[in-house]
């Protein structure tokens, strides 16, 4: 499957052409954590390693499998509800969109608050396969 090198940029580019989360930056997990208040809501991700799964006989496509960590901020002003409100939007758009993607599985732990970035922060996993047809693209 080619671009699973790149498979965190390609969900990142697909939520933030998503009109239900413009209001959301996304970030990839290896920029710096927010330092100082976070002004905006922002959902920082990053993919775990990608699993594969062999095609069955008679089939022509495996799958991959890979879990997203999702790491969302929401400014004070807002309140940790906006934390699961974006996450609950975000798996939304993975279950619904036509991008190729199975939505698996969403789990997310309590909205807590961080000193360090001024904001409520949650963290939350999300479980996605995709067909691996060849070099065919999932996106």
């Amino acid at each position: 499957m080619a671009g699973l090198d790149h498979m965190e940029q390609q969900i990142l580019e697909l939520l933030q052409g998503k009109d239900a989360l413009k209001d959301i930056r996304f970030l990839p997990a290896w920029s710096s954590a927010p330092q100082g208040p976070v002004r905006a809501l922002t959902a920082a991700l990053e993919t775990g390693p990608v699993g594969f799964t062999p095609a069955a006989l008679g089939c022509a496509e495996g799958r991959a499998e890979l879990t997203l960590t999702v790491w969302i901020y929401a400014p004070k002003a807002l309140g940790g509800g906006a934390c699961v409100g974006a996450f609950s939007r975000i798996g939304d758009a993975l279950l619904f969109g036509e991008n190729g993607l199975c939505l698996q599985t969403l789990s997310c732990g309590r909205v807590e608050y961080s000193a360090a970035a001024r904001a409520y922060l949650l963290e939350g996993k999300i479980g996605l396969t995709a067909l691996a047809e060849g070099d065919a693209e999932w996106s």
